[in-house]
């Protein structure tokens, strides 16, 4: 920890730097004669805390405080002062000081005082890295937007690091390779290290693959081939395992980036364009997200379902989960689970001789009124008036 005492007294000032350097090895106390020597050697070092007496001739404590203030707001003030000092010193909390030290010192209360700025100054940079991992994540979301052709709202623009050019490519493995956490980190990393040099790279992990979007501030066209080279051998070198890349391409705007996104799965054969079917979907034709979605619901009904969750198993947004299933299904996805979930109470009440209270927590539900009401919305009767309807289809009457 950087520490500068200041004191036009050099008695008191230098008794205060020992006393300081005392307390712990990794303090480094440095020393300034009045406020204007301090403000040289503010310019010179990043200091942590600035202790500073207030009377001193030319630039004084409170100058000197409002100068810190205004040029380093991440340096901590602590001023000394005297009694008849105290009401003026009073003034200076407007510049952020910190603490106090009351004349005379003891080491007792200046140690109390610097290990509680300690503890201010972890807690800011804590907060600080919170702070850049939720940005970063959000940046990730926003990339995946652009691939999808996603409007980005216009608050979330300065996110975006500043470019001239960007490079994308896509990476794929084995099936549910990069399902393990531990794999997706790995890759996430060796990628950053690779490509920290040549601008901001942002790794977004999907199903199947992993898409990479590096911000430059040049044209990075002529370093891809040896780029891409060094992460492929990386992975086989530290990961044991082999990887297909498939590169997207250069682009300097935006909203071009979903084009080099398509084309980079193209490359690894993971792009499906649709296909028109006129009477209706096949299941082929249907987006390989939204049958991923079908299959969970159709084998999952019975459990607590929802896109959110969906979505983070698929690696997805689910903004935009939300709205491929709609225009794939022509159904939104809430809608579509209570049809399959009645669809199979429908079964159940035709089949088995199950009571209505168990079929309804067969399919999913927790509360039989609310399941009867949902039934009846679509199908215009009850579970009781569609089993009695149905009785020749039974084994067992109820």
């Amino acid at each position: 920890m950087n520490i500068l005492m200041v004191d036009d007294e050099p008695i008191v000032r230098n008794a205060m730097a020992n006393m300081i350097q005392s307390m712990e090895d990794d303090y480094d106390v440095k020393t300034a004669e009045d406020g204007e020597d301090a403000m040289i050697k503010l310019n010179d070092i990043s200091f942590d805390i600035v202790i500073t007496d207030i009377r001193m001739p030319g630039v004084d404590g409170l100058k000197l405080a409002k100068y810190i203030y205004e040029n380093y707001p991440k340096t901590y003030i602590v001023m000394l002062t005297g009694h008849a000092d105290f009401e003026y010193a009073r003034t200076a909390l407007q510049y952020k000081v910190v603490e106090y030290l009351l004349k005379p010192i003891s080491m007792e209360s200046v140690k109390e005082i610097i290990n509680k700025i300690e503890l201010m100054i972890q807690n800011r940079k804590s907060k600080s890295e919170i702070g850049r991992l939720r940005e970063r994540n959000l940046l990730e979301k926003r990339v995946q937007d652009l691939f999808y052709e996603m409007p980005v709202p216009y608050y979330d623009e300065s996110l975006f690091p500043q470019f001239q050019s960007i490079f994308l490519f896509s990476i794929t493995m084995k099936p549910d390779e990069l399902r393990k956490k531990t794999i997706r980190f790995s890759i996430k990393n060796i990628i950053s290290d690779v490509m920290n040099e040549l601008g901001t790279s942002i790794v977004v992990v999907e199903e199947s693959h992993l898409s990479t979007v590096l911000f430059s501030y040049k044209d990075q066209s002529n370093h891809v081939e040896k780029v891409l080279k060094n992460i492929s051998s990386s992975i086989e070198q530290f990961l044991k395992r082999s990887c297909e890349i498939g590169i997207g391409g250069v682009s300097n705007k935006l909203n071009e980036v979903s084009t080099l996104y398509k084309k980079s799965l193209m490359e690894l054969g993971l792009y499906e364009e649709k296909v028109p079917v006129k009477n209706g979907k096949s299941t082929e034709s249907i987006h390989r997200l939204i049958r991923s979605v079908l299959e969970y619901v159709e084998n999952d009904y019975s459990k607590e379902i929802t896109l959110t969750s969906l979505a983070e198993q698929l690696f997805v947004n689910p903004n935009y989960l939300s709205s491929l299933f709609k225009s794939e299904m022509g159904e939104t996805f809430s809608h579509h689970v209570t049809k399959t979930r009645i669809n199979k109470a429908k079964q159940l009440l035709r089949e088995t001789n199950h009571k209505i209270y168990q079929v309804c927590k067969m399919v999913g539900y927790t509360d039989q009124a609310h399941f009867s009401k949902v039934f009846k919305a679509l199908e215009n009767t009850s579970p009781y008036e569609y089993r009695e309807q149905n009785k020749p289809q039974q084994k067992h009457s109820q």
